[in-house]
């Protein structure tokens, strides 16, 4: 996404550090740290429920096809059961 080299982080390391100074910077990297990571949480819990629904709709394409299937089965066997009594 991102193309971040070496050389950046070390200017971005270096501008943080004047900006918000040395005593705050490991409470603003731990803070940002969580962030980052709540955020990648949440993305993987957004894709596995997306790959979840995608899933049950699947099933649910599957089942539906099925279930016609089996009710055509089921009248072919009525209509020939029907006509074999007459």
């Amino acid at each position: 996404m991102f193309d971040v080299g070496f050389s950046e982080l070390i200017v971005i390391g270096v501008v943080a550090l004047v900006v918000i100074g040395p005593d705050k910077l490991p409470k603003v990297a731990r803070f940002l740290g969580s962030m980052v990571g709540r955020m990648q949480r949440y993305v993987a819990s957004v894709k596995a429920d997306i790959e979840r629904e995608m899933n049950l709709q699947e099933l649910k394409e599957l089942q539906d096809k099925n279930s016609s299937k089996i009710g055509d089965e089921v009248s072919a066997n009525r209509s020939s059961t029907n006509k074999k009594l007459k």
